[in-house]
């Protein structure tokens, strides 16, 4: 087992020496599950499809693990930046208050998004990578709210506008 995470890490290593950082690398091992997700977020994979994604770390790692370590690994999730999973992995990180290190972090029994994760292993979080969803939402709602209030403006403007005309008409 710790000789997989050491392969992993290494594979990482790797991979940012050769392509550039990741936003996120983290090992993940849901309740339901006895094996561990690997899920990658970086800028340089937002260029392949999803399933070239997928197939390039696989190959990578298949360089570097081994056949027997390979039953730990369940299968590779590749995450955009501004998916809300990515925000909720920082919220969770920076409610910890944990320093991430050489060694990542582990943080145990977690909920995120309504996935119950037994044990999850951040072996690189980039925050200034990392857009934060919630605070986007608030700014799309205070657009949104903005956008009814120019709409609510406008109707009774010409409401305003007819009744005056109605008046109008109604004193000649």
């Amino acid at each position: 087992m710790k000789n997989f995470i050491k392969l992993v890490t290494q594979v990482k290593n790797d991979l940012i020496k050769a392509k550039g950082q990741f936003i996120l690398f983290a090992l993940i091992k849901l309740d339901s599950s006895k094996r561990w997700d690997i899920v990658v977020c970086a800028d340089w994979l937002s260029c392949l499809t999803e399933r070239d994604a997928v197939c390039f770390i696989v190959n990578e790692l298949k360089k570097k693990v081994t056949r027997e370590d390979f039953v730990y690994f369940s299968r590779v999730v590749v995450l955009k930046k501004d998916e809300p999973f990515m925000a909720e992995i920082q919220n969770v990180i920076n409610s910890e208050n944990v320093d991430i290190s050489k060694n990542g972090v582990v943080l145990k029994n977690k909920t995120i998004l309504h996935l119950n994760i037994k044990e999850m292993r951040v072996l690189q979080i980039n925050s200034a990578s990392t857009i934060n969803i919630n605070v986007y939402s608030e700014i799309a709602k205070l657009d949104n709210l903005k956008v009814l209030q120019d709409i609510k403006n406008l109707v009774d403007g010409k409401i305003h506008a007819k009744e005056t005309a109605n008046v109008h008409q109604l004193s000649h």
